[in-house]
Protein backbone atom coordinates (compact mmCIF):
# COMPACT_ATOMS: atom_id res chain seq x y z
CA UNK A 1 0.00 0.00 0.00
CA UNK A 2 1.24 3.64 -0.82
CA UNK A 3 -0.51 6.80 0.41
CA UNK A 4 -0.03 9.87 -1.62
CA UNK A 5 -0.52 12.99 0.08
CA UNK A 6 -0.49 15.23 -2.88
CA UNK A 7 -0.82 15.11 -6.77
CA UNK A 8 -2.35 17.57 -9.04
CA UNK A 9 -3.88 15.02 -11.23
CA UNK A 10 -6.47 14.23 -8.55
CA UNK A 11 -6.48 17.34 -6.25
CA UNK A 12 -5.33 15.39 -3.44
CA UNK A 13 -4.72 17.62 -0.36
CA UNK A 14 -6.68 19.02 2.90
CA UNK A 15 -8.66 15.64 4.08
CA UNK A 16 -8.08 13.90 0.82
CA UNK A 17 -5.45 11.15 0.07
CA UNK A 18 -4.71 8.79 -2.61
CA UNK A 19 -4.33 5.35 -1.63
CA UNK A 20 -2.48 2.72 -4.21
CA UNK A 21 -2.93 -0.84 -3.63
CA UNK A 22 -0.99 -3.98 -5.01
CA UNK A 23 -1.31 -7.89 -4.05
CA UNK A 24 1.68 -10.42 -3.22
CA UNK A 25 2.42 -10.76 -6.92
CA UNK A 26 2.34 -6.45 -7.18
CA UNK A 27 -0.54 -6.58 -9.28
CA UNK A 28 -3.58 -3.91 -8.59
CA UNK A 29 -6.06 -4.35 -6.55
CA UNK A 30 -9.39 -2.80 -7.75
CA UNK A 31 -12.68 -2.88 -6.62
CA UNK A 32 -11.82 -3.58 -2.61
CA UNK A 33 -13.19 -2.87 0.31
CA UNK A 34 -11.45 -0.37 2.75
CA UNK A 35 -12.29 0.75 5.87
CA UNK A 36 -10.19 3.35 8.42
CA UNK A 37 -10.24 3.13 12.05
CA UNK A 38 -8.52 5.86 13.58
CA UNK A 39 -7.33 5.14 17.81
CA UNK A 40 -6.56 7.93 20.34
CA UNK A 41 -3.67 6.60 22.11
CA UNK A 42 -3.98 9.45 24.97
CA UNK A 43 -7.65 8.99 25.49
CA UNK A 44 -8.04 5.70 24.41
CA UNK A 45 -11.14 6.66 22.14
CA UNK A 46 -11.86 4.73 18.98
CA UNK A 47 -13.27 6.34 15.64
CA UNK A 48 -14.88 4.75 12.75
CA UNK A 49 -14.10 6.39 9.88
CA UNK A 50 -15.99 6.01 6.96
CA UNK A 51 -14.66 8.57 3.80
CA UNK A 52 -15.30 8.15 0.23
CA UNK A 53 -13.07 6.01 -1.43
CA UNK A 54 -13.34 6.21 -5.17
CA UNK A 55 -11.94 3.10 -7.01
CA UNK A 56 -10.11 5.30 -10.05
CA UNK A 57 -8.43 1.84 -11.85
CA UNK A 58 -5.41 0.36 -12.17
CA UNK A 59 -5.06 0.42 -7.86
CA UNK A 60 -5.64 3.70 -7.68
CA UNK A 61 -8.41 5.22 -5.15
CA UNK A 62 -9.09 8.89 -3.79
CA UNK A 63 -10.33 8.73 -0.37
CA UNK A 64 -12.01 11.79 0.87
CA UNK A 65 -12.88 12.96 4.59
CA UNK A 66 -10.04 11.68 6.32
CA UNK A 67 -8.86 14.31 9.21
CA UNK A 68 -4.99 14.48 8.84
CA UNK A 69 -5.17 17.82 11.07
CA UNK A 70 -5.89 16.74 14.19
CA UNK A 71 -1.71 16.78 15.98
CA UNK A 72 -2.69 14.72 18.56
CA UNK A 73 -0.82 11.25 18.57
CA UNK A 74 -2.80 8.21 16.91
CA UNK A 75 -2.93 5.43 14.78
CA UNK A 76 -5.23 5.13 11.90
CA UNK A 77 -6.11 1.28 10.78
CA UNK A 78 -6.51 0.70 6.97
CA UNK A 79 -8.18 -2.23 6.55
CA UNK A 80 -8.32 -3.71 2.85
CA UNK A 81 -10.73 -6.51 1.81
CA UNK A 82 -11.17 -8.73 -1.85
CA UNK A 83 -12.78 -11.48 -2.00
CA UNK A 84 -12.08 -13.94 1.13
CA UNK A 85 -8.18 -12.13 1.41
CA UNK A 86 -7.85 -9.22 3.81
CA UNK A 87 -5.08 -7.19 5.08
CA UNK A 88 -4.38 -4.16 7.14
CA UNK A 89 -1.49 -1.57 7.72
CA UNK A 90 -1.02 0.79 10.77
CA UNK A 91 0.11 4.08 10.68
CA UNK A 92 0.93 6.54 13.54
CA UNK A 93 0.12 9.67 13.23
CA UNK A 94 1.29 12.70 12.87
CA UNK A 95 4.65 11.29 12.43
CA UNK A 96 3.87 9.29 9.46
CA UNK A 97 2.79 12.48 7.96
CA UNK A 98 6.05 13.87 8.45
CA UNK A 99 8.77 11.62 7.56
CA UNK A 100 8.29 10.54 3.72
CA UNK A 101 9.35 6.57 3.11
Amino acid sequence: MEILLDDKEYQIGKNVVGIILHDARNEDVIRAQITFVFNYLVSGKISIVTPTATDKDRGLYIVSRLDFQHEVTRTLTVTVKKGRIEDRVRFVLPGALKTRL
